[in-house]
């Protein structure tokens, strides 16, 4: 009889522990990964320390201290991967994405982050005029992987040639590999700085785009309920707007 009241004893101990040792049943913050497709000044690797920097990096690094959820993980990588990994990978948010119909129920959404024009670029010497899409019709227009700028275009029936990045579209658009360059805005004049000169004009704006901070569709509850809070807390700092040049 001794032993076993001495084994109900531990047995009460130890279920016990859990309560009144919350480091046992917890690890601490949670931690994200963002994934980040690469834009110049704004999510920046270094290939040789693997750091990363830019008023990007910045901005979510305070997200996260809004959020209590850690110093967050940081994975370059292209637009349609992020939003591969985003959806099938725990505990990671793509940033800077496009909202569509599409994707809708296959993220969570927090945001906009940032709202910018979508622009057709041509080079510096293409003389044609572009009043509308429609002037662009027969021409091969260079664009990310599915991005809603592909998207768009494709739904409008145009010819699209897409590529994992804007870096990429620059370069075949100064090589005349494509007529002309369909982008975000933002992201595009971010790019022109790395261009050869002369560099690409702008010959169309054709609509608006919001991007987002798409999570992992299984994330807690509570987690994106803080990182959505972050971010709104952030937008009525006005803090986004310091991201763009």
């Amino acid at each position: 009889m001794a032993v076993t009241g001495l084994g109900q004893r531990l047995f009460a101990i130890l279920s016990f522990l859990p309560l009144a040792c919350p480091a046992l049943a917890a690890e601490g913050p949670a931690r994200i990964t963002f994934l980040l497709p690469e834009t110049p000044a704004v999510f920046v690797r270094d290939p040789a320390t693997g750091v990363f920097s830019g008023r990007g990096i910045d901005m979510l690094r305070r997200l996260a201290k809004h959020a209590n959820i850690g110093e967050p993980l940081f994975e370059q990588t292209i637009t349609a991967r992020a939003l591969l990994d985003a959806n099938t990978r725990a505990g990671t948010c793509a940033v800077g994405m496009g909202r569509s119909p599409e994707r809708e129920a296959q993220f969570l959404w927090a945001g906009p982050i940032s709202r910018a024009e979508l622009v057709l670029l041509a080079r510096a010497d293409d003389t044609r005029r572009f009043a509308s899409l429609e002037d662009a019709r027969n021409l091969t227009i260079g664009a990310i992987r599915n991005s809603v700028v592909a998207q768009r275009l494709r739904a409008q029936n145009l010819q699209v040639e897409e590529v994992a990045d804007d870096a990429t579209n620059l370069r075949k658009l100064q090589a005349q590999r494509i007529d002309v360059w369909a982008a975000n805005g933002f992201v595009a004049r971010e790019e022109l700085r790395n261009a050869i000169a002369p560099p690409p004009k702008v010959v169309l704006s054709f609509g608006l785009i919001e991007t987002f901070i798409a999570c992992n569709p299984q994330m807690d509850e509570a987690l994106f309920a803080a990182i959505r809070q972050a971010v709104a807390t952030l937008t009525r700092e006005g803090a986004f707007s310091t991201v763009k040049p």
